[in-house]
């Protein structure tokens, strides 16, 4: 039997309402671990469905489906992106109009996983203070979390591309650069508008040698000790903040206290 074992955060970045402006497509960024019986990670590409429901069993589809049909596992782990609309074109943000949502998620032409996934955290949570700068929009508040996450995956370059289903190519890269502790970093992007998603990638050095996704169960910014952190977001700037004591996350893999990182952003 597939199942999904404690590996799962939904994570809203720059997704619904980035910034005062209706026309921002609204995306929810969603990521899980999938194993079989044994609880190994599985790999290869797998089909999944999502359903977001109004109750925790049974109840109605308030939302859904939508459907990837070869989303690849990276050890296990995937990633996808939610929205704008599922197939009979209904838009993600009508699914928020009560507190109660529960995701749903199939595995190929298996039934439903259980137990659903309960949304903790609306996604109009993720706000700009001005309508011309969001600060801390990338961290999200909430997330689903299990009680035995695995700590990283690894990936390729070629993973790189393919993680993130869903998605253009980024609009911005802005390349490899390095990253110590307790500092902030101002950099330019130049897109023009504020982006309404931005992605980081972390390395062990230039080359990108093991890479790893900056999400809120790898690397996450902690207490302001440890991680990266987006901020002071405008049309054509923005800063990474790093933790005091590492800018990466405790005990990571990389056997070091910093590294590289890499940003993507989409307009």
């Amino acid at each position: 039997m597939k199942k999904i074992i404690l590996s799962i955060t939904i994570t809203f970045l720059f997704c619904i309402s980035a910034y005062a402006d209706t026309s921002v497509p609204p995306l929810i960024n969603y990521q899980g671990m999938l194993t079989d019986a044994d609880g190994k990670p599985m790999t290869g590409t797998k089909k999944l469905e999502f359903n977001i429901y109004d109750s925790a069993t049974g109840g109605t589809i308030i939302w859904g489906p939508q459907i990837f049909n070869t989303v690849p596992l990276i050890n296990g782990k995937f990633n996808v992106i939610l929205g704008t609309t599922d197939n009979d074109g209904r838009s993600i943000v009508e699914a928020f109009g009560a507190k109660d949502r529960y995701l749903g998620i199939k595995v190929d032409a298996g039934a439903e996983l259980v137990p659903r996934q309960q949304i903790l955290s609306a996604p109009y949570s993720v706000k700009a203070e001005h309508a011309a700068k969001a600060d801390h929009a990338v961290e999200a508040d909430h997330s689903l979390k299990a009680d035995h996450a695995t700590e990283a995956d690894h990936a390729t370059e070629a993973d790189m591309a393919t993680a993130v289903r869903g998605l253009p190519p980024a609009d911005y890269d802005s390349g490899w650069f390095y990253v110590g502790a307790n500092q902030n970093y101002d950099k330019t992007h130049d897109l023009g508008i504020l982006p309404r998603l931005a992605i980081i990638w972390g390395a062990s050095d230039a080359e990108g040698s093991d890479m790893l996704m900056m999400d809120r169960l790898i690397h996450k910014y902690s207490d302001n000790e440890y991680g990266c952190l987006l901020q002071g977001i405008t049309e054509t700037d923005y800063s990474i903040r790093t933790g005091t004591r590492s800018s990466m996350a405790k005990n990571n893999t990389w056997g070091g206290s910093n590294g590289f990182i890499r940003v993507f952003m989409w307009k």
